[in-house]
């Protein structure tokens, strides 16, 4: 692991609800795998969102921001190469 690849991982620990599903990798798995429609399982559609909801206030407060892209939270988020495919849907949720 390169250390630019460390740094990232890193960054990533430090808001909470990201460093809580770290080590679980089927949580993480689910977590930032895409949306699939709400008919399906509203639930589980609800919990992501909560999830995501948390982790983006928790990212504005570390970066003391208000502002920020997918992108932003893409790379924020990002674990083990991994990053959220997910985070536009859950932006375009929130500007509901």
């Amino acid at each position: 692991m390169s250390s630019s690849e460390v740094d990232v991982e890193q960054n990533a620990l430090k808001f909470p609800s990201i460093s809580s599903i770290a080590c679980n990798k089927d949580r993480l798995n689910v977590l930032y795998s895409p949306f699939r429609p709400k008919h399906q399982n509203p639930e589980h559609y609800n919990e992501k969102i909560r999830f995501w909801s948390k982790a983006i206030d928790e990212y504005c407060k570390e970066e003391n921001t208000i502002s920020f892209s997918g992108r932003d939270l893409q790379a924020a988020f990002t674990i083990d190469n991994k990053n959220p495919v997910c985070i536009s849907d859950v932006l375009l949720y929130l500007q509901k």
